[in-house]
């Protein structure tokens, strides 16, 4: 299973991957209240990253967020069983 968020001008900037608190109980049940993931961001290992539940958002970093292509509009989170967060741009 997996869930789109919209890839917002923020987001980019900053280098989170940051959802609405409309998308806040779509995002909570599907990483159920973890505190920390392990993120790999377009087929790259990112590492431990902390969820911060308060401020929706999970860092990735600028370098990472900047050169995505503006048309690409979305992203495509997916948890793994073994709590691989595992996240696509399209």
């Amino acid at each position: 299973m997996s869930i789109r968020i919209p890839i917002l001008n923020r987001s980019r900037k900053f280098g989170y991957i940051i959802w609405k608190k409309i998308n806040d109980f779509e995002v909570k049940s599907h990483l159920k209240d973890i505190p920390e993931v392990e993120v790999i961001f377009e087929g790259k290992n990112m590492g431990k990253k902390k969820v911060d539940w308060k401020y929706r958002r999970i860092s990735v970093g600028w370098r990472t967020t900047r050169p995505i292509p503006n048309e690409k509009t979305y992203y495509n989170l997916a948890l793994s069983r073994d709590r691989k967060l595992s996240i696509k741009c399209q």
